[in-house]
């Protein structure tokens, strides 16, 4: 069993991952169906079809978490929904990351910056990520929580646990960009 608490604090770092992620995607569009372009595992053709549903997605997703706290259905079926959703996009993510590494493919931008207008180029260490975030989005939809009602100071203590989340993602999402550029860089 989950805490209430801990359940609600991952579903808001998850509601503002995916709510910034799509917010730069709809920002960047084009940027964005450039990037699935260059990992060529779909059809020029589908690239926009493919970038839409992706940013749709991830705005449903971020959305129907961002309601967590005052959903009268906290425990119910959207957001398992959107949590396995997340799940599910992260691995994709990961997956076509991962692919396009074993092609040797290693200068290609993830297509993720949520949070800065620089792309990350792929790495192991992001596919990690994503498989990381992947798994915790799971265990959030399907490790089932406590009946522990939660009070006001729980829902402000879980809204600054998750901004902090989101402040370390971003954290990490920089070092990654700051290692490549480091790496290119003569020493």
């Amino acid at each position: 069993m989950i805490d209430s608490w801990a359940l609600l604090t991952g579903e808001l770092a998850f509601a503002g991952l995916f709510l910034v992620s799509a917010a730069a995607k709809l920002a960047r569009y084009q940027q964005f169906a450039a990037a699935i372009d260059s990992y060529m595992l779909v059809p020029m053709a589908l690239v926009m079809p493919v970038a839409a549903i992706l940013t749709g997605a991830e705005l449903g997703t971020g959305l129907v978490l961002s309601g967590s706290m005052v959903s009268p259905f906290p425990l119910g079926v959207p957001r398992v929904a959107a949590l396995t959703l997340a799940s599910a996009l992260l691995t994709a993510y990961a997956a076509a990351m991962a692919i396009n590494l074993v092609r040797g493919r290693t200068t290609l931008g993830c297509g993720c910056a949520g949070f800065s207008k620089a792309d990350t180029p792929i790495s192991r260490s992001l596919v990690v990520r994503n498989l990381a975030l992947a798994f915790a989005a799971l265990v959030l939809a399907h490790g089932g929580a406590n009946s522990r009602v939660l009070h006001i100071a729980d829902l402000a203590y879980a809204v600054a646990a998750a901004v902090t989340i989101l402040v370390l993602y971003s954290s990490f999402a920089q070092y990654e960009k700051n290692r490549a550029i480091l790496k290119g860089s003569p020493r």
